[in-house]
């Protein structure tokens, strides 16, 4: 089976070397950790967005929070991502798979 987009980037960014961490994280913390520099690039992924960075989070109040960096990390992960799914660089994963061309119909 393969994995769903957000378990490919996981896999992705282990495989850099990056610390990954997988908790439920109440938005008030999130915003904290934008401010105090702790979270420095948010993202979102999905199977029509692939990797999708977000340079600002609104909340209730008006109040804006930009992380520090924007398509960083998740440019290199939706780059090496594509990379795999086009067959521009190895497979390593098995995720991919040829699909035989269907034999010309007769009229």
């Amino acid at each position: 089976m393969l994995p769903r987009r957000r378990d490919s980037l996981l896999i992705l960014a282990r495989d850099l070397g990056w610390k990954v961490v997988e908790r439920v994280m109440p938005m008030g913390d999130l915003l904290r950790q934008i401010v105090s520099g702790e979270c420095s690039e948010v993202f979102a992924c999905g199977t029509a967005a692939i990797v999708c960075p977000i340079s600002m989070i609104g909340d209730a109040d008006l109040a804006e929070y930009r992380p520090g960096a924007i398509d960083v990390r998740a440019r290199i992960l939706r780059e090496r991502l594509l990379a795999i799914q086009e067959r521009r660089a190895p497979d390593p994963y098995g995720w991919t798979s040829d699909v035989p061309a269907l034999a010309a119909r007769r009229i």
